[in-house]
């Protein structure tokens, strides 16, 4: 057995690749890569594509909620969140957990990974922001927020402002035990 192993690892050694080649062979033309890339972007109309950019943008601005007054001083409050199941909500087997309209606190199922930041451009340095921090801006422009602090941000719409209550910008949401607390920040204006 270990001399046909030997012998068998000398002929496959021996035998070039060359002669091992079955069938019709082509030669391999590749195009270079870089006039490809710039053959397909001489192809696309930039035109359409700035009018859907700009279509975006405009999406962007009508989802926009009308911007929160700056806080005047600083204010803590407390929030007891309570949603309700919009459906029955039933288990495997069918059996009815929970009736629709069933209210329930999400904060005694489900905790924060962080904090809520919503802010404005203009104040987003004056907030210390942590790892986990959720960054929604209120005033200003997200794309460059987002490549300041080098993390996700994003608009403030009408859905999230009515679902979190929000009064005033800057605010810091965070979770106490099964509520919400919300810190309404005062930011000098810089002259």
């Amino acid at each position: 057995m270990r001399y046909l192993l030997i012998i068998l690892t000398i002929i496959t050694y021996c035998t070039s690749a060359d002669s091992l080649v079955v069938g019709k062979t082509y030669e391999i033309s590749e195009p270079n890569p870089y006039n490809e890339i710039s053959d397909r972007s001489k192809k696309i109309d930039w035109k359409k594509i700035t009018k859907k950019a700009i279509q975006r943008k405009t999406y962007i601005e009508k989802m926009r909620f009308p911007a929160l007054p700056k806080t005047l001083k600083n204010k803590i409050r407390l929030i007891t969140p309570m949603a309700s199941a919009p459906a029955d909500i039933n288990d495997q087997y069918g059996k009815t957990l929970y009736k629709k309209g069933y209210k329930f606190n999400p904060l005694e199922y489900r905790k924060l990974s962080g904090r809520i930041i919503i802010v404005d451009e203009e104040d987003i340095f004056n907030i210390e922001l942590l790892p986990n921090d959720t960054v929604i801006i209120n005033r200003g422009d997200i794309y460059n927020v987002s490549k300041e602090i080098k993390k996700p941000t994003f608009i403030l719409d009408k859905f999230t402002a009515s679902t979190l209550s929000l009064r005033s910008s800057p605010t810091i949401i965070s979770q106490v035990g099964s509520q919400l607390e919300y810190k309404e920040i005062f930011v000098e204006a810089v002259k």
